[in-house]
C-alpha cells in the first residue's frame, strides 16, 4: 500500500483496488482494519472458495468414473482370460468348430471357402425343390390309383391297403398281446419267435378246451356202452326186446337153446382146422425170419392198413410176417364162432314179431379185446392219478407193486386206443398194433390167456361150437410159446405214423 500528499490512495495487493485515506493519525491507525475490510477482496475470496468446491466435486466425479471404468476393464480382461483358458483345455472335437486363422495364412483360398458355402446353399435349395416335387408326384400317384380303383381297372390303392393293414395289425396286436415298441431292434427270427409265442398263448387254451370236450365225449360214449351192457335190452337191429312171459317167447327160448348146438356146425368145423393150420404156418414163418440176422428196423412210411406196401430198407420179412400173416391168422382164429355185433348168448334172439333186417355185422377180434377192457374197468384203471404218473415217467411200479400182466394188458389197450382211434384207424390196424406190442413185451401168450380164461367172455360172445369155446385156445398157446425166446422190436405205430406227422406239422 502506498501514500501520496495529504491524502493517500491505498492499493490492495489481493484485488488491485484503491482506497482513499486522509492524512490523519486515526486513518493510519485504522489502516490495517480498513485493508482487511476491503469490499473487493471479500468478493474475490468468495468466488475462489466456490471455484475450489466445484473443482473438487468435478475431480471426485472423474475419479469415480475412472474407478468404474477400471473395474469394467478388469472384468472384461478376466472373462477373456477365462475363455482363452477354456479354449486351450478343450478337446479336439470341441475345437473342430473353431476356425484356425493360420490356415488362411498357409495358402487356403478364401474364395474357395465362399464357393463351397454357396454350393451347399444351392444343394440345400435343390433338395427342398426335390422334396416338393416328390410330394407332388406322390399326390398325383395317389389320385391316379384312386381313379383306377374307382373305375375298376386296378386293385386297392397303396394308401388304402396300408390303412387296412394297419387296422388288422392293431387288432392282431390287441388280441395277441404283442409288444411292438422295440420293433426296430428285433431281428426277423426274434420277431417270428415273439409272434409264435403269442399265438401259442392264444391257441393253447382253445386246444385244451377241445381236448377236454373230446375226453368228455369219449367218457359219455363209454358210459352209454356201459349202460347198454348193463341193461342188455338192445338187439342186433337196435329194437327193444320183448320180455313178456308169453307162450311164443317160451317156445322161442327153447328153440334157441336147441338150435345153438347145431347151427352152422358143418359150415365152420372144417374152417377152424384150416385156420389152425394157417396159424402154424405163420408162426413158423415168424420164427424163421426172427432167427435170421437182419439189420434193425428203421423208420418207414409204411402206413397202409391193407399191408400191400412193403417196408422199405428195414426188417421187411419179419415185419410183414408178423403183421400180414401172424396177426391175421390169430385174428381169424379168434373170430371163429363169434357172435354178431350187439348179440350174445345171454340175450333172447327172437322177438314177438318177425324182424326183417340186413345181415348183421360180425364181431371183430379187436371188439372182443375191447369187451375185456370194459369188463375189467380199463378206463378207470388208466385214468387213475397213479397210473398217469407212471405213464409220464415210464415206470413199471404202481404204489410199490410191480405191474402185473393184467395191468400191462390194460395199459397196452389204452395206448392203442389213444393213438389209433382219434385218427379213425380200422379195427385191423388196432389188432395188428396189439399183436406187435404183445410180442415186443413178450406177453402175447399171457395176454391171450387172460382174455380167453375169462369165462364170461366165452359164454357171452362165442357159439358153443366155436374153436375158443371147445379148446380154450390151449393148443394155440403152446404154439405161440415158440415166439417168447426172441426179442422183438416191431413198430406199433405204422398205421398212424404218417398221419401223426401231418397232424404235428399243423
Amino acid at each position: 500500500m502506498e501514500a501520496s500528499g495529504e491524502s493517500h490512495n491505498l492499493e490492495c495487493d489481493d484485488c488491485n483496488s484503491y482506497i482513499v485515506l486522509d492524512n490523519t493519525e486515526n486513518d493510519f491507525c485504522q489502516l490495517k482494519d480498513l485493508a482487511l475490510s476491503c469490499p473487493s477482496c471479500s468478493d474475490c475470496d468468495d468466488e475462489e472458495i466456490l471455484c475450489e468446491s466445484e473443482r473438487l466435486q468435478r475431480l471426485e466425479e472423474e475419479q469415480e468414473q475412472l474407478n468404474s471404468s477400471l473395474i469394467a476393464l478388469t472384468t472384461h480382461f478376466a472373462q477373456v482370460q477365462f475363455r482363452l483358458k477354456q479354449i486351450g483345455e478343450a478337446s479336439p472335437d470341441e475345437k473342430k468348430g473353431i476356425p484356425d486363422i493360420r490356415e488362411y495364412e498357409n495358402g487356403l483360398d478364401l474364395t474357395q471357402i465362399i464357393n463351397e458355402q454357396k454350393q451347399e446353399v444351392k444343394l440345400e435349395q435343390q433338395r427342398t425343390r426335390q422334396k416338393e416335387l416328390m410330394k407332388k408326384l406322390k399326390e398325383q400317384l395317389e389320385d391316379l390309383e384312386n381313379y383306377a380303383y374307382e373305375t375298376g381297372e386296378a386293385g386297392m390303392p397303396q394308401s388304402m391297403l396300408l390303412e387296412r393293414q394297419s387296422v388288422i395289425i392293431e387288432q392282431i396286436k390287441g388280441k395277441l398281446l404283442l409288444n411292438l415298441d422295440e420293433l426296430d431292434k428285433l431281428s426277423p427270427d426274434e420277431l417270428r419267435s415273439h409272434v409264435d409265442s403269442a399265438i401259442r398263448e392264444l391257441v393253447n387254451p382253445a386246444k385244451m378246451k377241445e381236448q377236454l370236450v373230446s375226453q368228455l365225449k369219449t367218457q359219455i360214449t363209454d358210459l352209454e356202452r356201459f349202460i347198454e351192457f348193463l341193461q342188455g335190452e338192445v338187439t342186433s337191429n337196435g329194437k327193444p326186446r320183448c320180455t313178456c312171459d308169453c307162450p311164443v317167447h317160451r317156445k322161442n327160448m327153447n328153440v334157441h337153446s336147441d338150435s345153438d348146438s347145431y347151427s352152422d356146425t358143418g359150415k365152420n368145423t372144417m374152417k377152424s382146422s384150416d385156420l389152425r393150420a394157417n396159424l402154424e404156418v405163420a408162426i413158423n414163418e415168424v420164427v424163421k425170419c426172427a432167427s435170421e440176422q437182419e439189420p434193425p428196423f428203421e423208420d418207414s412210411d409204411y402206413t397202409s392198413d391193407t399191408e400191400d406196401v412193403p417196408v422199405v430198407q428195414c426188417n421187411e420179412r419179419l415185419t410183414t410176417a408178423v403183421r400180414k400173416d401172424l396177426a391175421c391168422a390169430i385174428r381169424d382164429l379168434m373170430q371163429h364162432g363169434l357172435m354178431p355185433v350187439g348179440q350174445s348168448n345171454s340175450l333172447v334172439p327172437f322177438g314177438c314179431f318177425a324182424v326183417h333186417s340186413s345181415v348183421p355185422k360180425m364181431m371183430h377180434a379187436w371188439d372182443l379185446i375191447l369187451k375185456y377192457y370194459e369188463l375189467k374197468n380199463g378206463y378207470q384203471f388208466n385214468a387213475s392219478p397213479a397210473r398217469k404218473l407212471c405213464q409220464s415217467f415210464n415206470l413199471e411200479v404202481v404204489g410199490g407193486v410191480v405191474t402185473t400182466p393184467k395191468q400191462s394188458l390194460l395199459c397196452a389197450i389204452d395206448n392203442i386206443i389213444s393213438t389209433h382211434t382219434p385218427l379213425k384207424r380200422s379195427q385191423d390196424s388196432h389188432f395188428k398194433a396189439f399183436i406187435c406190442t404183445a410180442l415186443n413185451e413178450k406177453h402175447l401168450v399171457h395176454w391171450l390167456k387172460l382174455i380167453f380164461k375169462t369165462r364170461i367172455l366165452l359164454e357171452r360172445y362165442y357159439q358153443p361150437w366155436s374153436y375158443a369155446a371147445k379148446t380154450g385156445f390151449d393148443d394155440t398157446f403152446k404154439s405161440l410159446e415158440k415166439l417168447g425166446i426172441f426179442d422183438f422190436d416191431l413198430p406199433v405205430d405204422l398205421a398212424v405214423r404218417q398221419l401223426q406227422s401231418i397232424k404235428d406239422a399243423f
